[in-house]
């Protein structure tokens, strides 16, 4: 398994989620179709989740984020909050 990396465009984040748990959002996300975009993500983190037991660490830096784009960004954000183990 590799980082999960991609460049940003004009409308589309930057995603940087390493393996090292660091994980981090950064730009617009305000395209057409956020659930196409985010799905392989969310499916990386899935299976990064199941596979690692190193800590993660989110970082959010969007500019501008429409309705659509939010909704995934929490799911993603569920996703790595149903993970973690409280002590």
């Amino acid at each position: 398994m590799e980082s999960f990396l991609r460049s940003s465009s004009t409308k589309t984040p930057e995603i940087e989620f390493r393996m090292d748990g660091y994980f981090k959002i950064s730009g617009n996300s305000y395209m057409e179709h956020p659930i196409k975009f985010y799905t392989e993500l969310l499916e990386w983190v899935e299976v990064f989740l199941t596979k690692n037991t190193a800590p993660v660490y989110l970082d959010v830096y969007l500019i501008y984020v429409n309705t659509s784009s939010t909704k995934m960004i929490l799911k993603l954000m569920n996703l790595i909050n149903a993970s973690s183990k409280s002590e």
